[in-house]
């Protein structure tokens, strides 16, 4: 039997299909109906009304038809999430459950199977994906995910949906959650990649970066151009400066204008160990590529402009500063002298500024900066990582890449006198990073082998390093990103903010790869990927307390 309900504006065709006789559904009870994949568990209330549910419990799966039903309220035994039979609303638990049309027609009790549309099942589940970030539930974002993509959700609109909502909540402007939600649509461009796999890694990293943290007040948009965001950055006023450039987006500024506007604060200054570089070029690629809500994300990272630490105003960074008072930055955009790749690899932090500044074209400077950065995490002492009297690690040395990466893409899009400064910066990052140097490992090419190196990755064996230059050298590339990319994704950090530097790191690489051909960025990551790591670090912190408490003295670092 096929009817027609209507509700309000459209018509919706019904496909009841049989249950069970009245007589066998008495009050308080249930059963089972089953049609095709569907498995819906159908309940009589004590006053006789008929409901029907997903037999599944949203949690876990169980069947909620061997479930007690109390009143109205439903509950699953084996994990005791509740629901209100009538409505689907979870009373205890976190998600709702699935209901569905049921009737007792002469005598029988039918149920209609048929899911909601695709868009209604989309737009039930988004603000549930909301509550699943902002309580770090991976179990629910899970879940979640997999049913906006089977529902026919793009994975570009789950991107902007995490990008936008680590906006509205970060409280400092976006976390690691924007570049790494970026770095997974990058991925899924490449063809045999599972979305729900890079999807959920990304979205993890967003949630344990603003884990129930409210939605931030927001600054109201003033007028103001370029200049007045610039004045408001510098004067870190953080309501005026997010309050222009909410202006220029309401007042329609293209995409192209506010990134020639909000681009040259992030190159002004060193900010946050060049994430306010890195971030601001992440959120504009993806601008850049569909559309976003640019009010809230430019808001929230002009905010995270204005408050990050500036570091070459850090007093290690004296000389620096003074050096770059005697330069004429526009002049050295008209030099045309190639540098040679590995220039700056043991260079000091002077003569890293001397290199740079001598009449180079800013294409080979950038790949001179990249391979010296790359040289810099090839000989990371990895026992710095574990030494517990030292504040610096693995991923202090890994922002040397991933910096080196952003001033190539950020570069070509700002004025000469900004270009030059941020190289200038950048090349001084990294030429302080010596002070990391170990032993340079050996990248003698072995076997070509993909089995071997993801082998040698799990088993944290520096022989990976030898089987990547291998697979490198035979032009096995796609064989060996295979190889890396599972590893990153097979589970092997705890906190999000690791996977998120493993991403990055290995995205900044590949780059370079592809673009001049320099195998040792992809090297430097493999050997970094294939040593332990420190990531809980309390007894460190709590040296860190102690050598404040007792001794009045800062953390201890060996690069400011």
């Amino acid at each position: 039997m096929v009817d027609v309900l209507a509700g309000p504006g459209e018509t919706a065709p019904m496909n009841w299909i049989p249950v069970c006789s009245s007589e066998a559904l008495a009050p308080g009870a249930a059963t089972l109906a089953r049609h095709g994949a569907a498995r819906i568990a159908v309940l009589r209330l004590d006053d006789g009304t008929l409901c029907a549910v997903d037999n599944r419990c949203p949690h876990e799966g169980y069947p909620l038809q061997q479930g007690t039903l109390k009143g109205p309220v439903l509950t699953c035994c084996w994990h005791n999430y509740k629901f209100d039979a009538r409505t689907g609303a979870c009373l205890m638990g976190d998600e709702d459950v699935a209901t569905f049309p049921v009737r007792e027609v002469d005598g029988r009790v039918e149920v209609d199977p048929t899911p909601p549309p695709a868009g209604a099942r989309r737009e039930r589940i988004w603000p549930s994906l909301g509550q699943a970030l902002r309580d770090r539930d991976n179990g629910r974002i899970a879940r979640d995910l997999l049913r906006l993509l089977d529902a026919g959700a793009a994975p570009a609109e789950v991107v902007r949906f995490g990008v936008e909502w680590d906006a509205r909540h970060g409280e400092y402007g976006p976390s690691h959650g924007l570049p790494t939600l970026v770095d997974a649509l990058d991925l899924l461009e490449q063809p045999g990649r599972d979305a729900a796999l890079e999807l959920a890694h990304a979205l993890d990293v967003t949630a344990e970066a603003n884990l129930r943290r409210p939605p931030r007040v927001r600054a109201e948009p003033r007028p103001g151009d370029a200049a007045d965001l610039l004045a408001a950055v510098e004067a870190e006023d953080v309501t005026g400066a997010e309050g222009i450039v909410r202006h220029m987006v309401a007042a329609g500024a293209t995409v192209d204008a506010l990134e020639a506007a909000v681009l040259p604060l992030a190159a002004v200054h060193h900010l946050d160990f060049g994430h306010g570089l890195i971030f601001t070029v992440k959120a504009f690629a993806l601008a850049r590529r569909q559309p976003l809500d640019l009010d809230l994300v430019l808001g929230a990272l002009v905010a995270g402009l204005t408050t990050g630490t500036r570091e070459e105003a850090l007093p290690p960074w004296a000389g620096w500063r003074h050096r770059l008072a005697t330069v004429d930055l526009a002049a050295l955009d008209r030099g045309d002298a190639p540098l040679a790749v590995d220039a700056l690899v043991d260079a000091d932090a002077r003569e890293s500024f001397a290199r740079l500044g001598s009449g180079v074209r800013f294409d080979s400077a950038v790949a001179a900066l990249t391979h010296a950065a790359a040289e810099r995490l090839l000989r990371f002492d990895a026992d710095i990582d574990l030494r517990e009297g030292v504040q610096d690690g693995w991923l202090d040395v890994t922002h040397r890449l991933t910096v080196a990466d952003a001033v190539r893409q950020a570069g070509p899009r700002l004025a000469p006198e900004l270009r030059w400064r941020l190289l200038l910066m950048a090349g001084h990052f990294v030429a302080t990073a010596r002070a990391y140097d170990g032993p340079r490992p050996a990248v003698d090419p072995t076997t070509p082998d993909p089995e071997a190196l993801g082998r040698a990755l799990a088993r944290r064996d520096a022989a990976a390093v030898g089987h990547a230059a291998a697979l490198l050298a035979d032009g096995r590339v796609d064989e060996l990103d295979g190889v890396i990319e599972a590893w990153i994704h097979g589970d092997v950090v705890v906190r999000g903010i690791f996977y998120a530097h493993l991403l990055k790191t290995w995205m900044a690489a590949r780059a370079a790869w592809a673009l001049t051909g320099d195998p040792l960025p992809v090297l430097a990551v493999v050997r970094w990927f294939a040593e332990p790591m420190a990531e809980r670090r309390v007894n460190r912190r709590l040296q860190e307390a102690r050598r404040l408490l007792v001794d009045g003295l800062p953390p201890k670092r060996l690069v400011d």
